[in-house]
C-alpha cells in the first residue's frame, strides 16, 4: 500500500454517521475509498441507522467465525490485519466497483433469488459504462471474438441420470453467450422433466471454467439489451430451482462464473487441484453470473465481500472450510 489507511474507533464511526454533512464526505465521490473500523473490542452490535457510501471494513482478529448474527452484522467485510492489505489494494484499485459490489450486496441479502439476481444484473450492466472497466479494458490487447463452438455444453442422459458437461476444454471451459444459452437450455430440460432424478455439472478438461470468455468483455453495444438476455437465460436462477438434484463436480480453474454457478447447487465436490478466485472486481465490475447471489447464501455476505474485493485464490481445502463447497477427493 502507497500509505497507512486511517483506522476509526466504533465511536468515531458513530459521529461520523450521526451527522448528514461527515456521512456524506464519507464516500467514493468525494475521494473516501472506504472506512476500516477497529472492533477487537466491539461487544454489542453498533444497529447502524445509515451506512456510509463506501465499503465498511471491520478489523477483528477472528475473520473466520459467522458475522451474520454477531456484533460485526453492520460491517461489509471483516478482516484480520494480516488480510487487510490485499482488501485495501483492490478497493483502492477500483473504488467504483468496490463500492457497488457492497452496496449490492447489502440490500440483496434479504431479497428473492430472481429478484436479487436482476439487482446483480443491473450494477453490472451499470459498471460496464464506467471508468473503472473502461480503464482496464484500455489495458487489454486487441481481442478476436473466439468462433462459434459447434457444442460449447453436451448432455447424455443414463435412465434417470443427466450429465451436463461445459465443452471448451482448449478454453479452460472460458463461460461465453453460447455456453450460457446451451446451459440454459440443458437445465430448462431437468426442469420440465421430472423423470430426471439427478443432474450432474462437469467441465471437461483440466478446469471446471476460468470464468468469462474476456474475448467477449467490452462487446456489448447495448447494456440494456445484455441486461434483458442475462435475466431471460440465467443458468444461476435455473440451477436455483433445481439445487437439490444437482451435483457440480469441479477441478482445475473455478475462477469467476466457475464458482458463481455451482455454489447455487446443493452439492459441490472438488478434485484437490481445484482453485477458487472472483476476480470481477479488479476489472471494475462485480460478479455476473449470479455470484453475489449464490455465494452469499453459501458463506454470507462479508465472506463474499472479502474474496471478491481482495481478489485472492484459495485452494480446495480452504473453499471447504468455509462451506464455498461440500466435499473434496
Amino acid at each position: 500500500m502507497n500509505a497507512s489507511p486511517k483506522i476509526y474507533s466504533p465511536k468515531e464511526l458513530l459521529q461520523i454517521l450521526t451527522s448528514a454533512i461527515r456521512a456524506e464526505e464519507f464516500s467514493v465521490a468525494h475521494g473516501q475509498h472506504c472506512i476500516i473500523v477497529d472492533a477487537r473490542d466491539l461487544r454489542t452490535p453498533m444497529r447502524l441507522k445509515q451506512l456510509p457510501n463506501c465499503p465498511l471494513i471491520a478489523l477483528h482478529p477472528d475473520s473466520t467465525f459467522n458475522v451474520a448474527t454477531t456484533v460485526l452484522s453492520d460491517f461489509d467485510c471483516v478482516v484480520s490485519e494480516q488480510e487487510l492489505e490485499p482488501v485495501i489494494a483492490g478497493i483502492r484499485a477500483q473504488p467504483i466497483a468496490a463500492s457497488t459490489l457492497c452496496h449490492l450486496l447489502r440490500h440483496s441479502q434479504n431479497l428473492t433469488i430472481e429478484q436479487a439476481l436482476t439487482a446483480e444484473s443491473m450494477a453490472y450492466g451499470l459498471l460496464q459504462s464506467s471508468v473503472g472497466f473502461r480503464n482496464w479494458l484500455a489495458t487489454r490487447p486487441q481481442w478476436t471474438p473466439s468462433a462459434v463452438d459447434a457444442i460449447a455444453v453436451k448432455t447424455s442422459r443414463n435412465r434417470d441420470d443427466l450429465l451436463i458437461s461445459l465443452n471448451r476444454p482448449q478454453k479452460h471451459n472460458a463461460y461465453n453467450e453460447q455456453m450460457r444459452d446451451e446451459l440454459s437450455a440443458a437445465l430448462q430440460l431437468a426442469i420440465e422433466d421430472q423423470s430426471i432424478r439427478k443432474v450432474v455439472l462437469r467441465g471437461a478438461g483440466a478446469s471446471f471454467s476460468a470464468g468469462g470468455d474476456l474475448t467477449e468483455f467490452g462487446s456489448v453495444d447495448d447494456a440494456g439489451v445484455a441486461h434483458i438476455a442475462r435475466t431471460t437465460r440465467s443458468p444461476g436462477l435455473l440451477l436455483s430451482r433445481i439445487s437439490d438434484r444437482v451435483t457440480v463436480e469441479v477441478q482445475g480453474a473455478c475462477v469467476g462464473a466457475g464458482i458463481e454457478l455451482p455454489a447455487f447447487c446443493a452439492h459441490i465436490h472438488a478434485q484437490e487441484d481445484a482453485y477458487f478466485k472472483l476476480p470481477e472486481v479488479a476489472l471494475g465490475l462485480v460478479p455476473g453470473a449470479g455470484g453475489t447471489v449464490s455465494i452469499t447464501r453459501r458463506i454470507g455476505r462479508q465472506a463474499t465481500a472479502k474474496l471478491a474485493l481482495s481478489g485472492i485464490t484459495i485452494d480446495a481445502q480452504h473453499a471447504l472450510a468455509i462451506g464455498l463447497i461440500d466435499k473434496v477427493g
